[in-house]
């Protein structure tokens, strides 16, 4: 009687990629440094994300490469976005930049909610309005209680 395997095969390991050459790392930077993410990178390259992470781990001047590239990438991008922003046409531009660097004060809200500024100052008149109406000791603290736990919780 045949004997029934307990476990299935291994399964063959894909070949490692080949160290990137210096060429493939300056490929890399540059691809990066125009607004390219890693992926389209990797891609072009034919890596993954991954082993560009792991060769950047083992490669600090690689990985300072990189990290500069990503900065340059996005101030590149902020100065696009800047020098339309001085054109009156180009007025989103302005309000791009404002809702990115000032979200809690520019950034679009759905109607019906609150900053948290809002909030808090509703919450400090309702428990007043508690505090003044609530005659019983007892039931105004159990109250002013548990909407103070629930601004913790918020």
């Amino acid at each position: 009687m045949p004997k029934i395997p307990t476990k299935s095969p291994p399964t063959p390991k894909s070949a490692p990629h080949p160290p990137l050459t210096q060429k493939q790392k300056d490929e890399i930077v540059a691809i990066v440094t125009v607004g390219c993410s890693r992926k389209i990178a990797a891609r072009y390259i034919g890596c993954t994300q991954d082993f560009i992470r792991r060769t950047a781990k083992k490669d600090p001047k690689f990985a300072e490469s990189l990290q500069r590239a990503d900065l340059q990438a996005e101030i590149t991008s902020m100065k696009s976005v800047n020098a339309a922003a001085r054109q009156e046409r180009y007025w989103k531009a302005a309000t791009w930049i404002l809702e990115r660097k000032n979200p809690e004060d520019y950034r679009l809200r759905p109607p019906g909610t609150f900053t948290p500024e809002q909030l808090k100052f509703i919450m400090e008149r309702l428990s007043e309005i508690i505090a003044e109406e609530v005659k019983s000791p007892a039931y105004r603290k159990r109250i002013l209680a548990r909407l103070d736990e629930m601004m913790k919780k918020l």
